[in-house]
């Protein structure tokens, strides 16, 4: 049981350290524009410009010490906090919110309009005759007024290859999405297992170093 703690505390610490390199090495195997390999020198070429899938967004609270995780809980930690997996969630929404403003204008446009005003009338002004006994100029009265408009266009070819258009860029927004998840996941994956096969290497170098160290036996 102490031999497993001390395994995945190490593994962690590895990750921790060398885990910004090993996702690059990860990116760069599975392709991820911005991150390139020097065969020659065996190195990895990073832009100026910072790859945004090598970024994060941290959360919670500050451990003291190693945090022992599985890799379930590391891939989770990866799609939650990677800023590449966050900046294409926000493409998403934000090409979803572009539809729905694209396709408000295929629907019918309502519009309402009210008023309240005061009248005076001028009989004479208004039929010229003078009725004996009525007053010239009848009121103030008030007169309220409501209408509602509704206009809708028969065809608008435009605003229809709009909607065609926003639709098919909620799609490739939704690819870019899950292929940035798919990324993440296995760059994630990579580190833990290489962080893993590390530790073994390590502990085999050990023991192999204890023992040679160890005396021999010789008969008396």
């Amino acid at each position: 049981m102490i031999g497993s703690i001390r395994k995945l505390t190490i593994m962690v610490s590895a990750l921790l350290l060398w885990g910004p390199a090993l996702f690059a090495q990860s990116e760069a195997a599975v392709g991820i524009p911005g991150v390139t390999t020097d065969t020659a020198n065996e190195t990895l070429v990073v832009p100026e410009e910072q790859n945004p899938y090598l970024g994060g967004v941290p959360t919670g609270t500050v451990t003291a010490g190693a945090l022992p995780i599985s890799l379930e809980d590391a891939v989770q930690r990866g799609l939650k906090q990677n800023l590449g997996v966050l900046l294409s969630s926000d493409t998403l929404v934000a090409a979803q919110g572009q539809r729905w403003e694209t396709l408000s204008a295929l629907l019918p446009n309502a519009v309402t309009a009210t008023s309240l005003n005061a009248h005076q009338l001028d009989l004479k002004a208004t039929i010229g005759l003078q009725i004996p006994g009525v007053p010239p100029v009848i009121g103030p009265f008030g007169v309220f007024d409501t209408r509602a408009y509704v206009d809708q266009s028969v065809f608008d070819w435009q605003s229809i290859e709009r909607a065609r258009s926003s639709n098919q860029q909620v799609n490739a927004a939704q690819y870019s999405y899950r292929n940035a998840r798919d990324l993440v996941v296995l760059a994630v994956a990579s580190s833990y297992l290489l962080t893993i096969a590390d530790d073994a290497r390590v502990t085999s170098s050990l023991g192999s170093a204890g023992h040679r160290k160890s005396p021999v036996p010789t008969d008396v």
